[in-house]
């Protein structure tokens, strides 16, 4: 038996147009609360982004626990607008993990669709990591996002043997 963490602080999408905007930053777009409006439907929480003019449209989140030097994973559920005709990120990537120092500050580990992206680290010491959430390049359009996970590939294999598809919000003791 061992913990099972995310290192996400907020997630359960709590307030996300508030947290991310005092927590990381939001740039040329609007953060919408939303709990089951998504196609398909989830019982989960999560938040839309939707891009206010054309071009590349981004929010993120200081991840201020994330271990540094440890192979990581993120994952999480994502769909376009409600349209469903919402297009690419401007760079084709959803979600960014960003970290190093400020001469080596850049992507670690991305996803482009959802599911779990590939294993990677972040660098010792440094600025705050973030995760970045870029909507698409279009005014108007949206994507929406729930069960945000950033953790080791074993915790989450594990999360999704005791719970597949639901969000972790802390750490999980599973009996």
């Amino acid at each position: 038996m061992s913990l099972l963490r995310n290192y996400i602080p907020n997630p359960m999408c709590v307030d996300m147009a508030n947290y991310l905007s005092s927590h990381g930053g939001v740039t040329n777009c609007t953060i919408v609360n939303v709990t089951s409006d998504y196609q398909p439907p989830s019982l989960y929480p999560g938040f839309g982004v939707e891009t206010a003019a054309d071009g590349d449209a981004w929010c993120a989140m200081t991840i201020p626990d994330a271990p540094r030097e440890t192979p990581l994973v993120i994952a999480a559920n994502m769909t376009p607008g409600d349209d469903q005709t919402s297009g690419p990120a401007l760079f084709d990537q959803w979600m960014q993990v960003w970290g190093g120092d400020s001469t080596n500050w850049s992507v670690r580990g991305s996803l482009s669709k959802t599911g779990v992206s590939g294993e990677f680290t972040i660098p010792a010491g440094g600025q705050t990591p973030q995760i970045v959430f870029r909507s698409p390049a279009k005014a108007g359009q949206r994507i929406y996002i729930w069960n945000i996970y950033l953790g080791t590939k074993a915790d989450w294999e594990a999360l999704q043997g005791y719970a597949p598809g639901a969000p972790l919000a802390g750490s999980l003791m599973p009996l």
